[in-house]
């Protein structure tokens, strides 16, 4: 291969190296954020109830697809 050649494919892959790395901390940065608004919705009163709600009906509705 040409040293050109070689020199653009080095080039590329530090470029996608860097948006990988973007990527990764922009993951850790949603979960970050997710785990926080749980916490503060658990704070709200009548959390648990609505949560066996919640459950309750994603379970109907999976019986419903299965039938």
């Amino acid at each position: 291969m040409k040293e050109q050649t070689l020199v653009e494919m080095k080039n590329k892959i530090e470029a996608m190296t860097r948006v990988i790395d973007f990527l990764l901390q922009e993951v850790e940065n949603t979960k970050t954020m997710v785990i926080g608004h749980h916490q503060l919705l658990k704070q709200f009163p009548d959390y648990e109830e609505a949560e066996k709600q919640l459950i309750q009906s994603i379970a109907e509705k999976e019986v419903e697809n299965v039938e």
